[in-house]
This record gives C-alpha cells, structure tokens and sequence, in this order.
C-alpha cells in the first residue's frame, strides 16, 4: 500500500502465515519472573504451493531446515536473512 517494503510487513506476514496454518505461534513460558517474554514458532507440514515467492522465502529463512525456532534466537541471525525478504517482498 506505501510502495515500502519493510519490517512491519514482513511482521504482518508471518501473523498472516500462522493465521493461514503454516506455523504457529506459541508464547513461551518464563524461565523467571522478571524475564523476557519469548515466542516459539512452529512449521507445520502444510504444502507452501499457493504461497507467493516472499513468503515461500521467508519461511525457509525462517526456520533454517528446523520444524521450530524461538524468537530470541533469531536475535542475531535473522536481520540478514530479513534484506532478502524485504527485497522480495517489494519485488511481489
């Protein structure tokens, strides 16, 4: 819609794939009172066929060849993975 492609999009986007069934998203419980809340995604086995090339894409960037990942993991990986996605997503 802004002719952006950007974090928020791509944050949208994997809302929009667990709304769709190809993963989900569990709030992880806390090791510790005061600790930070993290968030573990899970891939579902569902066929990506219908999936538009971005979110293909981010789905295998994603989970790296895993069936789950936790948010804070991605931590210091995912940004660069994220440039693709974005390029692509702005591409579709």
């Amino acid at each position: 819609m802004d002719e952006k492609a950007d974090t928020l999009d791509v944050s949208a986007t994997i809302v929009d794939l667990a709304t769709r069934g190809f993963l989900t998203i569990v709030e992880k419980e806390k090791s510790w009172k005061f600790g930070k809340v993290d968030y573990i995604l899970k891939k579902k086995g569902k066929s990506t066929k219908e999936l538009l090339g971005y979110e293909k894409l981010l789905l295998e960037e994603l989970f790296d060849n895993k069936d789950q990942v936790t948010l804070s993991s991605l931590k210091n990986k995912f940004y660069q993975d994220l440039a693709k996605v974005k390029q692509e997503l702005y591409k579709e």
